[in-house]
């Protein structure tokens, strides 16, 4: 795969139309040919292409197409709203108060009092598990968690909810369709007996480093871990025994040092088809990703979606620190193009249409198709305007 970082999506799905013979155009927001909900001025090189089979054209920024109507991207983006939907809908979410910029102590009190605890604190439109405080007990505990958000200079709405507990999964969802799934475990590394922490934690992230979704995406050493490590008596320069596991984050996002073991089949079927009523209970919204957490200590798995992801990165199902890789691409593109398979293994490089595109008179770089089966090939043309 020669595409990392922000563009590894773009990539991973242009590459996949190009083998199946679609044309691919990549472009700056003004040559987009069809429109795209909450463009917004912030957009990276080759964030934005089109795909078209002659008849049928699709806009893109990263996996979000234009198919999305502005209404979901709005519940998707506001978690709030997505709770309200998913309510109606019968889709189970944990409760949740909306904490206002300016909510006096007394109404928060209010909030801590109707949804008891432990409790999360979240931005109602934070992404990537920023600014996320987890086990929250009482109201000075939630008071001051709120205030130091603030002091950060965070200025939007918070949202208090209730936490859930169980296995965190991220689930990618086409249509009516599962078609993605891994589950989630906090950054940790695995004592050999020898080593220091600090020197485990510098091993992984140079593991890390030769994946294209994680390379940018280390285990941060930072205050939280260090207060993570005092909590057991315990630093950086700890020697852990032989395979033993040391949790160094609460947080199981891959962006926070968490990892990503991809296997669809693993997932419970409650958690599948919580999953999908989660992405049809939000009208216009064509795929995405679904964060949910599972408990089975009853012996029943008992489900609770927690956000959902119009623009959901897939590189974590296409390159996972365990289990096989899903072909998230694939199942996109043939959504949108059902009558198209993959008729090439050509490939083209990134680099050289971020190069074109900055070059193009017109906002616009086309990957020229490849007209003949083949197993492997060189640097396509790339055409400027």
């Amino acid at each position: 795969m020669r595409g990392r970082g922000v563009r590894l999506c773009s990539y991973a799905l242009t590459l996949e139309a190009f083998r199946r013979g679609l044309s691919v155009s990549f472009h700056t927001p003004a040559s987009l040919p069809t429109s795209l909900p909450g463009l917004g001025t912030r957009v990276s090189p080759c964030e934005l292409f089109s795909v078209s089979d002659g008849q049928v054209c699709v806009s893109f920024r990263r996996t979000r197409s234009d198919r999305l109507t502005a209404e979901a991207l709005r519940a998707c983006n506001h978690k709030r709203t997505a709770k309200m939907l998913w309510r109606k809908a019968g889709v189970s979410t944990p409760d949740c108060e909306l904490i206002g910029h300016d909510m006096p102590e007394k109404e928060i009190k209010g909030a801590v009092g109707r949804l008891g605890g432990p409790l999360v604190l979240k931005p109602v439109a934070g992404f990537q598990g920023r600014d996320v405080i987890t086990d929250l007990q009482g109201l000075r505990a939630v008071c001051d968690a709120v205030e130091g958000l603030r002091r950060s200079g965070l200025e939007q709405p918070l949202l208090l909810e209730t936490q859930a507990t169980g296995d965190e999964y991220r689930v990618y969802v086409v249509g009516d369709r599962v078609v993605a799934g891994y589950r989630r475990t906090s950054a940790r590394v695995v004592g050999d007996g020898r080593s220091i922490i600090a020197e485990l934690i510098e091993r992984k992230n140079i593991q890390r480093k030769h994946s294209p979704h994680l390379s940018s995406r280390p285990i941060p050493v930072d205050e939280r871990l260090q207060t993570r490590l005092a909590m057991r008596g315990i630093g950086l320069d700890h020697v852990p025994a032989q395979d033993e596991d040391v949790v160094l984050s609460g947080a199981l996002n891959l962006s926070q040092g968490g990892e990503g073991l991809e296997d669809p089949a693993l997932i419970p079927p409650a958690a599948r088809d919580m999953a999908v009523r989660a992405v049809l209970a939000v009208p216009g919204l064509p795929h995405g990703g679904v964060d949910l957490l599972v408990d089975s200590t009853s012996g029943n798995a008992q489900v609770q979606v927690l956000e959902i992801n119009a623009t959901a990165q897939i590189g974590g199902h296409l390159f996972p620190a365990a289990g096989r890789p899903s072909d998230v691409p694939a199942e996109i593109l043939g959504y949108y193009f059902p009558e198209t398979t993959r008729q090439h293994e050509a490939w083209f490089c990134i680099k050289e249409v971020v190069r074109a595109l900055k070059r193009s008179p017109d906002g616009e770089v086309r990957i020229e198709p490849v007209s003949t089966r083949t197993s492997s090939a060189g640097r396509v043309r790339i055409a400027a305007g």
